[in-house]
This record gives C-alpha cells, sequence and structure tokens, in this order.
C-alpha cells in the first residue's frame, strides 16, 4: 500500500482547524512561528513565579526585550503595569511603560473597564486592528 495513502486515512480525533478572523494576524512574531510561544498572540499568558529575589522580573524582561523572543511585539503606549506597592523603576525603564499606564491603586473595575474598551476594538475593527496589549501585574496582592 502507498505511504501517502496511509497518512490520509481518516482518523475520528483530528480536529479540523477552521480559518477564524483572529487568522488575520500577519505580524506573527518569530517566537510564534518556532512555537516558542502561542500560535497567535492573543492566547500568550504566563504566570512568573518565585521568592524574592529569584530572577523572576529578569526573565520576564530579557523574554519582552529579546528580538528573538518578544523584543518589539508590544508597543511602550500598550503595556500597562499593575503594582500594589512601589513599581520596579528598572522594568519601567526598560519596557519604556508610559506614566499614565503605571496602575498603583488596582481595582476589578478599572481592569474590567480597560479590558472593555479593549474588546469593543476588537468587536468593532476585528483583531487585526486590535493593538496587541500586555498587562504585566507586579506583587498585585502585597500590601502598601
Amino acid at each position: 500500500m502507498n505511504r501517502n495513502k496511509e497518512k490520509e486515512k481518516y482518523d475520528p480525533y483530528k480536529v479540523k482547524v477552521f480559518k477564524t478572523a483572529k487568522d488575520d494576524d500577519e505580524e506573527q512574531p518569530r517566537a510564534c512561528k518556532l512555537g516558542l510561544f502561542p500560535p497567535k498572540m492573543e492566547r500568550f499568558h504566563t504566570l512568573i513565579v518565585g521568592r524574592s529575589g529569584s530572577g523572576k522580573t529578569n526573565v520576564m524582561l530579557h523574554m519582552l526585550t529579546d528580538k528573538h523572543l518578544l523584543g518589539n511585539v508590544f508597543k511602550p503606549k500598550n503595556v500597562f503595569l499593575f503594582c500594589a506597592v512601589k513599581p520596579d523603576k528598572g522594568m519601567i525603564k526598560e519596557l519604556k511603560i508610559p506614566k499614565k499606564n503605571i496602575i498603583e491603586d488596582f481595582d476589578d473595575d478599572k481592569l474590567m473597564s480597560m479590558f472593555q474598551k479593549l474588546e469593543s476594538v476588537v468587536d468593532n475593527n476585528g483583531w487585526s486592528q486590535a493593538p496587541r496589549t500586555l498587562w504585566l501585574f507586579d506583587d498585585i496582592l502585597s500590601k502598601k
């Protein structure tokens, strides 16, 4: 039997992938194309957990600034830092986070409002027109 025929054999568990509006993003970062990160940036979520001084911020800054990873994926105007303690000045400088995007008085309503604004851009203009937005939550559970 021909090997190509065997490969094309019906697999009842194989899911057919249908193209959606989310697939219009042609500016996919190289790290996504290589499989280091999810194929679509709207699916990118990460949680970096460790003790104080373990290098969490350093790893995150490396991922976000290295041109082979996520460097240049997020424009500074679309990077928001939520923190419950004094924000890390080094992180702010490296990511060029605008002062207005540093949120020290975090609350659920403010976050929901920001999410709804972003969602309305997607609803009105499609995924390809929505800005790649990065929300960083640094020591968000700490007390002032």
